[in-house]
């Protein structure tokens, strides 16, 4: 049965290869494509966004060893970081810092271990002559030369500062110590 096509007939098949072929192309090769290009923009803005962070934590080192830089031209001595159990030397710090004082009284709390570095919580409290010899005292706590953060700082005394009992101060030392 040979039967040969009409002209319509010859136009709608063309018509119908061609969309077949679109339909194919549109498919297989455009939407990977499109799909392709969508999810690689994804990624690039992605990576941007980690080149920018990585960028701002760049300029902040380069801030922060220009700050140690300028701190060791200046003879600003170094904190030490100690290895974990640290505190008998500290310990020995500490009454060479006390030793101006009247009297003085030290409390160790349990070292946090949680973490590193390793927090060491230390209270104090002495009596001076004077707030200016309180000042001094405080002032080489917080120079010390182990890693800590001197917190809590309290001075009470006469408003002369030189009352009979003397002056009375308390702070928190927080010493750091690695447990690496």
């Amino acid at each position: 049965m040979e039967r040969s096509f009409t002209a319509r007939e010859k136009a709608l098949l063309t018509v119908l290869a061609i969309l077949a072929v679109a339909c194919v192309y549109f498919l297989l090769v455009l939407q990977p494509a499109l799909n392709s290009i969508s999810s690689a923009d994804e990624r690039v803005a992605t990576i941007e966004s980690e080149v920018v962070t990585q960028q701002a934590m760049a300029a902040k080192k380069a801030s922060m060893e220009a700050e140690i830089a300028a701190a060791k031209s200046a003879g600003k001595v170094e904190k030490l970081l100690p290895a974990y159990d640290n505190s008998k030397a500290a310990l020995r710090e500490l009454d060479s810092m006390l030793a101006q004082t009247k009297s003085y009284d030290i409390s160790f709390a349990t070292a946090d271990t949680s973490a590193d570095p390793v927090r060491r919580s230390v209270g104090i409290s002495f009596t001076t002559s004077s707030f200016k010899d309180a000042y001094s005292t405080l002032k080489k706590l917080v120079n010390c030369r182990f890693s800590c953060v001197v917190t809590d700082i309290s001075v009470t005394g006469s408003a002369d500062g030189s009352a009979a009992g003397g002056v009375r101060a308390t702070a928190t030392v927080v010493f750091f110590e690695s447990l690496s």
